[in-house]
């Protein structure tokens, strides 16, 4: 067993020496101001608001272009306070926090807390605990889905407008 240990040993500290070297030349035969002057750009800081969720940029303009705020709130049920949340902001929320990659109501804090998009977008984004109040209300007498199945509907019939015949 004494010989093993002491092979062990050896490659041990063969690889250390080894590593030593490579690091010992690296360091101090290379001038690493050549490698800094290939990038021609320089970071600094900045107060500016920046947003790690850009992507979803995209979604909100789909939204937007679609009109689909407002045949949501057409659609949906209102509430019966004035104070109250549209539908439109619940399933917008909901539909960005989807894009996003949120697996639970919890993960729209995400969205909530992200004020670069929030001014960009330019909407509410309700809590996970507001968000649910509204989908167990909906799911009294199956509101939510029959609301949706119009919103297909009536999303769906403006291309089909101009097709003549459709082949599946």
């Amino acid at each position: 067993m004494g010989w093993f240990f002491r092979i062990l040993i050896g490659i041990f500290w063969v690889g250390w020496f080894y590593f030593w070297i490579w690091e010992h030349l690296f360091y101090t035969q290379l001038n690493f101001t050549a490698f800094m002057d290939i990038l021609n750009y320089k970071l600094d800081t900045t107060k500016e608001l920046l947003t790690s969720r850009i992507g979803l940029l995209a979604t909100a303009h789909t939204i937007n272009t679609l009109n689909l705020s407002n045949v949501i709130d057409k659609h949906f049920p209102a509430l019966g306070s004035n104070r109250a949340l549209k539908a439109s902001i619940f399933i917008n929320t909901l539909v960005l926090s989807q894009h996003e990659g949120g697996e639970c109501l919890d993960d729209v804090t995400h969205i909530a807390k992200d004020k670069a998009l929030g001014m960009l977008i330019n909407q509410q984004t309700p809590t996970a605990q507001a968000i649910g109040t509204w989908l167990r209300r909906l799911g009294k007498d199956n509101q939510g889905v029959k609301a949706l199945s119009k919103i297909n509907k009536t999303l769906l019939s403006q291309p089909l407008k101009t097709t003549q015949n459709i082949d599946l």
